[in-house]
């Protein structure tokens, strides 16, 4: 939700910033971390400080169904496995002696009640004022890593020696004497709605390999929202993977760590319900059944009309 400009009583140290996240069942949690000027808009901050710098983590729950409860754990576990942060749990245990902590939880000190109490406050206000930071160029130097990695792996040791290997190494460190010239559009690049559909598959990260005309382009999609297209190599390369009339597609499933290769046209014949591919039938199969449990969950908790979250920062 972004970096918290004022929480009165919240007591943040100089060089961290506190930033709030919701969980899936709405829940509340304030994260009181390393501040990095040169990553200021990555959520949580600079990765390598995530693992390294000390911080500290409120966690304030807001079901008593024990299903929920439980989704709602998981999810904070897994957004934050990695954190060297201290966990403070924000609520007591009915039924329970004072003082019980909830597994893989630290008992709170002085300074952290203080600041547990001034979120609860806020929350009970219906007021917390966060700002997301935001890069409009946040993904160039990604989309030139994802150029060499998925290069490489397609290509193998000829990719190295192409003028697009060169302008996406030069774009991982760019400078003001050079700068990457490696040709395409990034995700603000204004595809339109059936390119996003056709080049991505609902929950997936796509990323799609074709040959058009003296070169290959590659373009990544995430759930069918926003994808960016970039050049990948000469044309006159060939790979073992690619079929170059038919393209290539790798379909990443997160969730259930899960990949599906294959070419394009069967990709889309599925889509289009032409012909099913058991891969991905399996994959809309557990879509379905994710949708239906969705379904008996109790609604979230309503939250105070008036919680704010101002416009973005963009740089």
């Amino acid at each position: 939700m972004g970096i918290i400009q004022n929480m009165p009583g919240l007591a943040v140290p100089e060089g961290m910033a506190a930033e709030y996240w919701i969980g899936p069942s709405g829940e509340s949690i304030v994260w009181i971390r390393s501040d990095n000027d040169l990553m200021y808009w990555y959520s949580g901050g600079n990765p390598i400080d995530k693992k390294t710098k000390p911080s500290t983590l409120y966690y304030l729950p807001t079901t008593a169904d024990r299903l929920g409860f439980q989704m709602a754990m998981e999810a904070f576990n897994d957004a934050f496995k990695k954190a060297k942060a201290r966990r403070i749990f924000g609520a007591e245990f009915l039924d329970a002696p004072a003082g019980t902590l909830y597994p893989g939880f630290d008992a709170p000190t002085d300074a952290e009640r203080g600041n547990l109490e001034a979120i609860q406050q806020a929350i009970a206000n219906g007021l917390i004022d966060a700002q997301a930071r935001f890069n409009i160029r946040f993904e160039d130097r990604f989309i030139c890593k994802m150029v060499l990695g998925v290069g490489y792996s397609l290509f193998g040791e000829p990719f190295l020696d192409t003028k697009t290997a060169k302008q996406a190494r030069l774009g991982l460190w760019p400078s003001q004497a050079q700068t990457s010239q490696l040709r395409g559009a990034g995700s603000f690049g204004g595809a339109d709605a059936t390119f996003s559909s056709l080049s991505g598959y609902p929950g997936a990260v796509v990323i799609m390999v074709l040959r058009t005309g003296h070169h290959y382009a590659m373009s990544v999609n995430v759930d069918q929202k926003m994808p960016f297209t970039t050049e990948l190599a000469p044309g006159t390369l060939s790979s073992p993977h690619i079929n170059s009339d038919h393209g290539y597609a790798l379909l990443l499933f997160p969730q259930l760590r899960h990949p599906v290769e294959l070419e394009l046209p069967t990709m889309l014949a599925h889509k289009l319900g032409n012909q099913a591919h058991p891969d991905l039938a399996l994959v809309d199969v557990k879509a379905q059944q994710a949708e239906a449990f969705n379904a008996t969950l109790p609604p979230l908790p309503a939250r105070p009309p008036s919680t704010a979250a101002k416009s973005p920062t963009v740089s």
